[in-house]
């Protein structure tokens, strides 16, 4: 039996840096699925348009975050954009501004990039799980 995801489910991720910190200090980010119309826009850029899958991966793929914060220990909002928007050709319901992605250390970008991609992937054990 096939099994319907839901696009507004979210998951959380915890970078790898941050998972030996104690709870309280550990930033959370929210992640959600992808419509399949987005996964496969995704997968049609390929070769040399790895920035702007990228950019569609990271606003379409945060939803939010905890803790995060600034380097005077201020939390930053994690906004979006209302509504449907274009975003490198791809169509993403209420993507992350790009103010917002801005405050995203360059170095933890791939590793979320790929957290939002792993939890779009559905593995053999979740159709294992679905059977």
């Amino acid at each position: 039996m096939v099994l319907a995801r839901s696009v507004r489910e979210v998951f959380d991720y915890i970078l790898q840096e941050d998972r030996a910190l104690p709870v309280e200090k550990q930033t959370v980010f929210h992640l959600r699925r992808f419509t399949t119309e987005l996964a496969f826009r995704t997968q049609d850029l390929g070769g040399d348009a790895r920035g702007k899958i990228g950019e569609i991966v990271l606003r379409a793929g945060i939803a939010g975050w905890s803790n995060f914060r600034d380097a005077s220990g201020s939390e930053i909002e994690c906004k979006h954009d209302k509504g449907k928007h274009l975003v490198w050709g791809a169509t993403v319901e209420d993507p992350l501004t790009k103010d917002a992605m801005s405050w995203l250390p360059p170095e933890i970008v791939g590793e979320l990039g790929n957290a939002i991609i792993a939890g779009n992937t559905l593995t053999e054990e979740d159709a294992k799980n679905s059977s």
